[in-house]
């Protein structure tokens, strides 16, 4: 429900950044352990096929967790509805993690690799 209800912003709406999503989002928060470092449940110091996305030099993340990320942005809750008179704008990035999978999927092409070309 919630994933249908953000799909309908996919448009011009999120690409007028006026999709209603969270400025920010602490996805690696819960990622660390309690000293605030790398917890080893989500990261590997080398790559592999189960850590195979680098977020940093010599830091791999777990396959799921860019899954995790999208349930997350799916089941935040959307900023109220913009009133043209009194709008204060929230510039967020989810919108960009939000699309990839829909660019990927008509492109075939990975999103960074599409907008690089």
């Amino acid at each position: 429900m919630l994933i249908q209800i953000k799909e309908e912003y996919y448009g011009k709406d999120m690409l007028l950044h006026q999709a209603r999503f969270q400025p920010w989002m602490p996805f690696y928060q819960e990622t660390l352990d309690a000293t605030k470092h790398p917890d080893s449940a989500y990261y590997r110091k080398v790559y592999s096929p189960e850590f195979p996305h680098q977020v940093a030099e010599n830091l791999y993340l777990r396959e799921d967790y860019p899954g995790i990320i999208i349930s997350k942005i799916a089941q935040s809750k959307l900023l109220p509805k913009l009133n043209i008179n009194t709008v204060t704008f929230h510039l967020s990035c989810l919108r960009n993690i939000w699309k990839q999978k829909p660019v990927n999927r008509l492109t075939g092409l990975l999103m960074t690799h599409s907008i690089n070309h």
